[in-house]
């Protein structure tokens, strides 16, 4: 059995160190294994990438319920907390008369790690909540820029050097979120979040990565100066 479990990494939330696996009889797969008591080495973990070597869980598994067939791993907060990509876990019956079938199944994190350490090209960075691409997975596409622009989904401010009027203005990023193209953001939804036009919402017609200069659709006023938004 191969499963993957997808969870977000260094979260209060109790239940997300938890997965769940089914175990089935040796003798006769298409039936759960039930009433299974785990020893130590019975189950064993590994981290994902460089070759890592198995060694026991902190914890060992339960069943779910009376006779389910369905175990419950709960990760400690060590492994749970690792700067690692995830785990790969096999749960083994060591005992010479096996009551089930070996088994696997791969943990992977998003969330909460480092950009060089993540599994995923795209992930959540823990300190904003914004989709943040991976430096390690992403860098080689950064010929069309396509990393730069993925960072872009955030807030911009309206600033001077043009006046505003009902479909352009010119705004600023910080430095490590610019866009990388001039059409990064075309007809994508514009929020205002501050302002006369908070909470009204237009689309971007056109952007001018030199300047940052926009065009949008048509506004009920000119934005002023100040005026925040955010891209969608």
């Amino acid at each position: 059995m191969t499963a993957v479990f997808l969870r977000q990494q260094n979260q209060s939330f109790a239940a997300k160190q938890y997965v769940t696996f089914s175990l089935h009889e040796k003798d006769d797969p298409t039936n759960l294994a039930k009433g299974v008591t785990f020893v130590s080495g019975d189950v064993k973990i590994a981290p994902l990438g460089g070759g890592g070597s198995f060694s026991n869980t902190d914890n060992l598994p339960v069943e779910m319920g009376t006779n389910a067939g369905i175990y419950e791993l709960q990760l400690s907060s060590t492994e749970f907390a690792a700067l690692v990509g995830g785990y790969a876990i096999r749960v083994v019956d060591q005992d010479s008369t096996k009551a089930f079938m070996d088994c696997h199944f791969t943990v992977e994190f998003y969330g909460g790690i480092s950009q060089t350490s993540n599994m995923h090209s795209l992930d959540l960075d823990p300190s904003n909540g914004y989709v943040q691409a991976s430096v390690q997975q992403m860098a080689d596409l950064t010929p069309d820029k396509w990393v730069a622009g993925m960072k872009t989904i955030q807030n911009g401010t309206v600033v001077s050097g043009v006046t505003p009027t009902l479909r352009t203005f010119r705004a600023t990023y910080a430095a490590d979120t610019a866009p990388g193209r001039d059409d990064a953001f075309k007809d994508r939804e514009l929020r205002w979040l501050s302002g006369n036009l908070a909470n009204r919402v237009c689309v971007i017609e056109d952007f001018n990565l030199a300047n940052g200069d926009f065009t949008v659709s048509e506004l009920e006023e000119a934005p002023a100066v100040g005026d925040t938004f955010v891209i969608m």
